[in-house]
């Protein structure tokens, strides 16, 4: 089979995918961090935006294909959208990334807007660039070739967009005052507001042996319109004794909104057995008892939730014990313990913690806030067992239990400490404030973040950043640098494939032709289903980086030991993942050619999915294992994508060869299409499940959060992959009969003297 392009042509059309990709890569993994953490939308808002906008942008796949067919140009049908929505695209990306000073409902109209243009935008300017690798070469074999170069260089661009989106955003955005500034005075932060929006502190403590830990603080400014729940008033515990009454606490008096309290209201009991709660009447918190057991305690969380902006939880504790019964006391006065690196194990009797005035027999229990640090074991009742991890903070909680409803906790910090000079330890988690539009000013003190178990001295540096003005400058580059690229794929390819003689135009035919191509159907149901994979997954990336695996102190090559924040983690992860990505495209050819791409597809992906599924049995210090997952995910997971684009160009032959009409164009939209559907469903059912486990944008999560995110991270996708594998065990294009078809197209073409060669 003759070959007609020059390298250079192969080379010209990938920087195409160049300019796309450093679009579709942030679309895929960061545009749900943008939306829920720097623009502050409510994950639930998010969520349907993304369903509706991309759905409605899904469906316009198929139009731009059918106008592209029938587009002719002297450049051609698909080259000349290139040159001429380069710009436009470029612009509105800019817009996009851009956080407008707006009450909310302005904000959602920006945001709607510029989203769905964007991606109007790119499908004016990606489906007759796709397209035009059905026209590129009559050469299946060639066609597969430049697919690999095109993949090549979207690899590439996700390995720019990985490498360097959150740490540039966030140095663009550096000593950027606008929302708030921020001076360190003497032992405090001052912080004076500006407007609203979300500020990142960026403080470092550095002891006097030049040491340095670096915590990341987000101040977050709300809009007065923005009505989350708050919390008036905490609920005080409850201690009755074991002939109470129903008793109800108006919800209402715990809750409030800036702009109504209409909430719905959502209780849960910790020991559901023995006391019961429910919500009556909307807004009023019953509490019962439901067991025959007379004596005990329970925690009990309320939940407020607007419909829109999210919910809320606050929790108190419910004891039933007898008038006469006295609660065990903490009789330690010990709030920390330092233990150096080689303790191996360190044993506490918890017995002399605590006291009981009426001599009852008590029972205890433990918990680590960081089990990554300290994972306790009781053993014989009251000896509490801590073994050597790390190095690091955890605060162990102990309870003592008296059995007729009285407890006491007592939590103490403990500091694991390297055997040299130790970098200032971080005490304080929380990694985000709030204050309601208004509030002028606010201090933060030093020590409640930063404690050095030598005493040395500490010195402190903050710099402020506006991350919503890093991205925005972030994408003025990528635009320039889109617009190049899109001008060099322009430039340096041609279509050579033209239309069977004497093919008229039928857009009716053509899609009924499309919607009874069965190879179509069945490649339609599995690239929706692998774009779920990935979408679900690269959805809730950064946000797993960020609330899961944190800050951590790693030794790496190049950039030495230190503390790496979740921005160069994830950074880090993605980037790997591009580049093992981009080592599977040069692989994948060899391994389609050798055993055909419909085995590679399947054995790739079943690795892939393996290694999805594997890290939700990993711990957040485990990062070497986690990082190794990526890599052989991403090597087997990445080239999946070359495969399904060269087996669509396939279709487009497999149409032309049944019917004797080629609409390459509509044929890649639709498949487009599928991509736009399964990304749109993706990112909407991990913003939904993420509003749905209480998921709150730049706060400490729960558990219940913490584990929603992981889930989507590994087995939901996991799940979603095994079903495309399912589906494409259906495709009846093998490479026999691709070939065969290839060579009768070839013939028909002779004949009809149709070929343009160059």
């Amino acid at each position: 089979m003759k070959n007609y392009l020059p390298f250079r042509e192969k080379i010209a059309y990938g920087f195409g995918d160049l300019a796309s990709v450093l679009y579709w890569q942030t679309f895929m993994l960061y545009f749900t961090f943008f939306y829920t953490d720097v623009f502050l939308m409510p994950a639930v808002a998010a969520a349907t935006m993304f369903l509706i906008s991309r759905l409605f942008d899904g469906f316009n796949d198929p139009i731009m294909g059918i106008i592209a067919d029938r587009t002719n140009t002297r450049w051609g049908k698909f080259r000349p959208y290139l040159l001429w929505f380069c710009v436009p695209f470029a612009i509105v990306g800019v817009l996009t990334f851009t956080v407008p000073d707006f009450e909310h409902q302005g904000k959602m109209i920006w945001a709607y807007s510029t989203f769905i243009l964007i991606m109007v935008l790119y499908t004016i300017i990606n489906i007759p660039y796709t397209s035009l690798l059905g026209v590129i070469s009559p050469n299946s074999a060639e066609r597969t070739t430049v697919s690999s170069v095109k993949f090549i260089f979207a690899f590439a661009a996700g390995i720019i967009i990985s490498a360097t989106l959150l740490p540039m955003t966030q140095y663009l955005g550096k000593n950027d005052e606008s929302i708030m500034v921020a001076k360190i005075q003497n032992d405090s932060i001052i912080i004076s507001e500006q407007k609203r929006g979300v500020s990142t502190f960026l403080l470092t403590a550095k002891d006097d042996k030049e040491n340095t830990t670096l915590h990341e603080i987000r101040f977050t400014v709300i809009p007065n319109d923005n009505n989350t729940p708050r919390v008036a008033k905490t609920p005080q515990t409850i201690i009755t004794d074991k002939q109470f009454e129903d008793i109800h606490i108006p919800c209402t008096d715990i809750f409030f909104g800036t702009v109504h309290s209409n909430f719905t209201y959502q209780v849960t009991s910790s020991n559901p057995d023995f006391v019961s709660c429910k919500i009556t009447q909307d807004t009023l918190l019953k509490i019962s008892k439901k067991s025959n057991q007379e004596l005990g305690f329970a925690d009990i969380t309320l939940s407020a939730i607007d419909k829109k902006w999210g919910e809320t939880s606050t929790s108190f504790s419910f004891h039933v014990s007898e008038n006469t019964n006295s609660f065990p006391k903490v009789i330690d006065s010990v709030k920390t313990k330092i233990l150096s690196i080689g303790f191996a194990k360190h044993s506490i009797d918890v017995a002399q913690l605590f006291s009981d005035d009426d001599n009852d027999k008590l029972t205890y229990s433990v918990v680590s806030n960081n089990p990554d640090i300290l994972d306790p074991i009781l053993t014989n009742l009251s000896i509490l067992e801590l073994d050597e991890l790390k190095s690091g903070v955890a605060d162990i909680t102990i309870t003592a239990n008296d059995l007729k409803g009285g407890k006491a906790e007592h939590t103490i910090r403990f500091f694991i400490a390297d055997s040299q000079n130790n970098a200032p330890f971080v005490i304080e988690k929380e990694i985000g404030f709030e204050a309601l539009e208004g509030f002028g000013s606010d201090t933060l003190l030093l020590s409640d973040f930063f404690y050095d178990i030598e005493n040395d001295a500490i010195s402190y540096e903050l710099v402020v950043v506006n991350e919503a003005k890093g991205w925005s400058r972030f994408f003025m580059i990528i635009g320039v640098a889109a617009i190049i690229f899109f001008l060099i794929a322009f430039k340096g390819t041609k279509e050579r494939v033209q239309p069977p003689k004497g093919q008229t135009s039928s857009i009716k035919k053509d899609l009924w032709q499309l919607i009874t191509n069965k190879p179509w159907l069945i490649m339609l149901a599995t690239t929706i289903t692998f774009i779920l994979f990935v979408a679900i997954r690269g959805s809730v990336t950064v946000h797993y980086f960020k609330y899961i695996i944190g800050h951590q102190v790693l030794d790496l090559p190049i950039l030495g030991k230190k503390t790496y924040d979740f921005n160069v983690l994830t950074s880090i992860y993605n980037t790997i993942g591009q580049v093992a990505s981009l080592l599977g495209v040069f692989a994948v050819g060899w391994f389609a050619k050798s055993f055909g791409k419909i085995k590679v597809f399947i054995t790739f992906f079943i690795i892939a999915i393996i290694s999805t599924a594997s890290v939700f049995f990993l711990d957040a210090d485990n990062l070497g294992l986690i990082y190794f997952l990526q890599i052989t995910g991403s090597f087997t997971g990445g080239p999946l994508s070359v495969l399904l684009w060269a087996m669509y160009a396939d279709i487009a032959d497999y149409s032309e060869w049944k019917n004797g009409r080629r609409a390459t164009g509509l044929i890649f939209s639709a498949s487009t299409m599928s991509q736009k559907i399964g990304w749109a469903v993706g990112a909407f059912l991990a913003l939904t499940l993420m509003a749905q486990v209480g998921f709150e944008p730049n706060q400490l999560q729960t558990a219940e959060s913490t584990r929603g995110l992981l889930l989507l991270f590994t087995l939901i996708p996991a799940g979603i992959g095994i079903v495309s594998i399912l589906i494409i065990l259906l495709y009846p294009l093998n490479d026999t009969r691709v070939k065969a078809m290839e060579l009768e197209l070839m013939q028909r073409r002779d004949e009809e003297n149709n070929i343009i060669t160059t």
